[in-house]
C-alpha cells in the first residue's frame, strides 16, 4: 500500500514537472501605460471673487468611452494680488489664493501603434463669463 502511494506522488509530481516545462511562457514585462491630462481653466470675475469652472461630464464620458481611466485630480492655485487702492478695497485679512486650473489625470494601457506625442487637453471656462453677464443684465 505503501509502495502505490509513493508511486502515484512520484508521477504526480513528473506530471506536474512535465506539464509546467512543456508551456512557452511568454515575456512580456510590466505593463505599459499611457497618460492624458485633461487641463479645466477656472474664471473669476474680479481679484475679491471665488474662481468658478466648467463642469464637464460629457467630456469625461468621452474619454472614458476611449479607454481613459481617471487616476488623479489635482488643482492648481493661483495667488492673487487685489488692488488696495481701489474702491472694491475690504477691511480685514481677505484670502488671496484661488484654484486656477482643476487638472484631470487619466491612463489606459499602451496600444501598439498608438504614438501620440501630446496627451494634453485644454479646456477654458470663458464661457461662464458670457454666462453671468447675461444673468446679471436679465436681472437689471
Amino acid at each position: 500500500m505503501m509502495k502505490k502511494i509513493f508511486y502515484f506522488i512520484v508521477a504526480a509530481f513528473v506530471a506536474l514537472v512535465v506539464s509546467s516545462c512543456s508551456k512557452e511562457k511568454k515575456e512580456e514585462g510590466p505593463q505599459k501605460w499611457e497618460y492624458k491630462t485633461l487641463v479645466v481653466f477656472t474664471y473669476s470675475n474680479n481679484d475679491f471673487s471665488r474662481s468658478s469652472f466648467a463642469y464637464t461630464p460629457d467630456k469625461l464620458d468621452e474619454l472614458g468611452n476611449e479607454g481613459w481611466e481617471l487616476v488623479d485630480v489635482y488643482t492648481l492655485i493661483e495667488t492673487v494680488h487685489p488692488n488696495f487702492g481701489d474702491s472694491k478695497y475690504v477691511t480685514g485679512l481677505q484670502p488671496n489664493t484661488r484654484d486656477y486650473s482643476i487638472n484631470y489625470v487619466f491612463k489606459r494601457p499602451c496600444m501598439e501603434g498608438n504614438v501620440e506625442s501630446d496627451h494634453t487637453e485644454f479646456m477654458s471656462s470663458s464661457f461662464l463669463k458670457d454666462a453671468e453677464e447675461a444673468t446679471e443684465e436679465a436681472t437689471e
